[in-house]
């Protein structure tokens, strides 16, 4: 069922390619159609959901169609989104933060009617997706904000939906995020965003995964390695944190953006995700 809905989404994805090379339409025209296609791919399995096929489709229960469709949807929609911003310039950074933000969140509360699965595509990209946006201007706080807001609403999903195991992929991202607010943003608001998200999500865990009583042994062992997991990295942020600060700027893929104080790399191209840029 979900190799459907991969096929689904490349076949959108190769769609565009050949419009592309064909010269059939514009930019604007084909992103514009993308995003239209993946919303109307995320309102088909809504309807199928409300009114389920009457029979399977060979090995393909009737039930999972649904998710499937919203699966590939958001996923045409937000490859859409973002290709307007790296290819065709055609959206901002702050444009393009916000609506893939805006598509990672209803990922999770589409999630409650359409399975575990699904918040597990907006976890992946609302945690992949910061790292390829550049900004003049970042800032620890602004991301800050954001990861927790993905985690309280990913977690909130797993509650909901009794699966516990949506933690593990949570605690990774918390752990690569700790991480990159430290080596990605200078001394100072950084540490203490990261010293926050180092608090705050072991909690936010515990209470999502300990409300299931019919995996309690599973929950336990999540929330146990929460608290694991926030003291290890309490240990990295006090060690990161420790001599003198280091000589020269920071670079980082974060910020790979031509700035006053930077003239741009030449050779660093469309990739905001390559260092020394």
């Amino acid at each position: 069922m979900w190799l459907g809905g991969l096929t689904l989404a490349l076949g959108g994805v190769f769609l565009a390619r050949y419009a592309i090379e064909q010269g059939l339409l514009g930019p604007a025209a084909r992103m514009t159609l993308a995003v239209l296609l993946g919303l109307a791919l995320v309102l088909g399995g809504e309807w199928l959901r409300r009114r389920p096929l009457a029979r399977d489709l060979g090995r393909i229960r009737g039930d999972q169609v649904p998710s499937a469709l919203v699966a590939a949807g958001l996923s045409i929609a937000s490859a859409a989104i973002y290709a307007s911003f790296a290819l065709h310039d055609l959206l901002g950074p702050a444009t393009t933060f916000v609506a893939l933000a805006a598509f990672c969140l209803a990922a999770q509360g589409l999630a409650l009617r359409h399975g575990a699965l699904v918040a597990l595509l907006g976890l992946a990209g609302g945690l992949a997706f910061p790292a390829l946006i550049p900004s003049d201007t970042p800032s620890a706080w602004t991301l800050l904000a954001w990861l927790l807001l993905l985690t309280i609403a990913t977690l909130a999903a797993a509650r909901r939906l009794g699966t516990p195991w949506l933690a593990l992929p949570v605690l990774a991202g918390h752990a690569v995020w700790t991480v990159g607010l430290l080596h990605l943003f200078p001394r100072g608001a950084a540490d203490w965003a990261a010293l926050l998200y180092v608090l705050a999500v072991p909690p936010l865990v515990t209470w999502a995964t300990l409300g299931n009583r019919a995996k309690r042994r599973l929950a336990a062992g999540m929330a146990e390695a929460s608290g694991w997991l926030a003291t290890v990295l309490a240990v990295v942020l006090a060690g990161c944190r420790t001599g003198p600060p280091p000589a020269g700027p920071r670079r980082s893929w974060w910020v790979c953006s031509s700035s006053p104080s930077r003239p741009p790399n030449p050779d660093a191209g469309a990739c905001p995700w390559r260092r020394g840029c």
